[in-house]
């Protein structure tokens, strides 16, 4: 059993340094991704370490942003644009997002998994 539990931290130590997503971690050590999901989240509560799967989507969301086209914008703009951020956050915690606007609107589920 010692070496099933030395193979789960080696897969979420691989997760966890290289920024494989849970499905290429499946691929690589023919596993499904929800049990990758879960190698991973047991070893970094078990070692005490942040998720950088968290950290990669603000990233994402920092790079989108341009400091200087911020700074041209007036006060009401930049009121507009705090509140698109944080309705981007709440989508992104629940599990999808929106492409496009108005008729030609998209949402793409990020899980895999039913909502309900």
């Amino acid at each position: 059993m010692a070496t099933d539990k030395t193979l789960r931290g080696d897969i979420a130590k691989d997760i966890h340094e290289n920024g494989l997503s849970f499905a290429q971690a499946g691929k690589k050590y023919g596993i499904p991704t929800s049990t990758a999901r879960y190698y991973y989240t047991s070893y970094v509560k078990e070692n005490g370490l942040k998720s950088k799967k968290k950290d990669q989507v603000m990233v994402k969301i920092e790079k989108e942003i341009n400091i200087d086209t911020l700074k041209e914008l007036s006060k009401d703009q930049l009121i507009d644009e705090i509140i698109k951020a944080k309705v981007e956050v709440e989508r992104l915690k629940k599990g999808y997002m929106v492409k496009g606007g108005g008729q030609e609107k998209e949402f793409i589920t990020l899980k895999k998994q039913n909502s309900r």
